[in-house]
């Protein structure tokens, strides 16, 4: 009778190791330019199994693109499908890709399907909260101190406080330089806190000027997006009547603050009004 309990408790204890186990199952592509979620290629569903607190680092070289794990090597390039398939949530770490770094959690049962990067790690968390905690999104703040002015009648200057730990910043403004531009950001390297709006030489009087910024940190999160001050465009440049051989009509001049370029008197100067409400 003794032996019969032990054995069925270590048969116990054996499914209770089972079941604390995390299983992934992963397809890649063989090739860089399968689009996302399609695992070209014969390399078919390659599978991972982690006790607790195991993490598993893969090899992404491409130069093993067509290699799948064999029990002691794990390969992680050109990732397009993952599945939990076991019992506990676990945390994957994709390396840089068309969407940037990416770190989530997968709940039993959970798949994604339509990524196209790189594997880079899959750890068995010893907790879900844990699991949580290290997946949560690293975080960054926006820049602070904003401001916006005309300097010239051909520039108008961004300011801002760098941030601690950011590599580069992204400049939105609008209207944008040019049209297939707009909703682009300009990239300004760190430690940033600087940024000049070339105005076209056609701009009208008035033309109001939009501005937002996001920091982007060493580890890849982005800040909210800060909006810089409004500026409308003051000064004039080559509006009015003057000609290329005669001065710019209003050129040097300035509206009082709160109040447009809304043309010109017969002598060149400056007719200013309150925006329209």
């Amino acid at each position: 009778m003794k032996r019969i309990v032990v054995l069925i408790g270590l048969a116990t204890l054996a499914a209770s190791a089972v079941a604390q186990e995390c299983r992934v199952e992963y397809q890649r592509a063989d090739n860089m330019w399968a689009a996302a979620g399609r695992a070209d290629g014969e390399l078919g569903t390659e599978t991972l199994t982690l006790k607790p607190t195991e993490r598993k680092v893969f090899i992404t070289d491409w130069k093993y693109e067509k290699r799948r794990n064999d029990g002691e090597n794990y390969y992680g390039s050109h990732l397009r499908i993952i599945r939990n398939a076991g019992v506990r949530e676990v945390s994957v770490t994709l390396s840089e890709g068309l969407g940037g770094s990416d770190y989530f959690s997968l709940k039993p049962g959970e798949r994604k399907a339509d990524l196209r990067a790189d594997m880079r790690e899959v750890y068995c968390p010893g907790t879900s909260q844990e699991a949580r905690q290290l997946n949560s999104p690293p975080t960054i703040p926006a820049p602070s101190n904003l401001t916006a002015r005309q300097t010239s009648p051909r520039e108008i200057v961004l300011n801002w406080q760098p941030v601690a730990g950011a590599k580069e910043y992204r400049v939105y403004v609008n209207p944008p330089p040019a049209p297939h531009l707009a909703g682009r950001a300009t990239l300004v390297s760190a430690p940033g806190g600087h940024f000049v709006i070339s105005l076209p030489a056609t701009v009208a009087a008035g033309t109001v000027y939009d501005g937002g910024i996001e920091a982007v940190g060493t580890n890849g999160a982005v800040s909210l997006r800060a909006l810089f001050p409004r500026v409308a465009v003051q000064l004039a440049a080559t509006s009015g009547p003057g000609t290329s051989s005669t001065p710019t009509a209003g050129a040097g001049q300035q509206c009082p603050p709160g109040q447009f370029v809304t043309g010109f008197t017969p002598t060149g100067s400056l007719i200013c009004a309150a925006p329209a409400r």
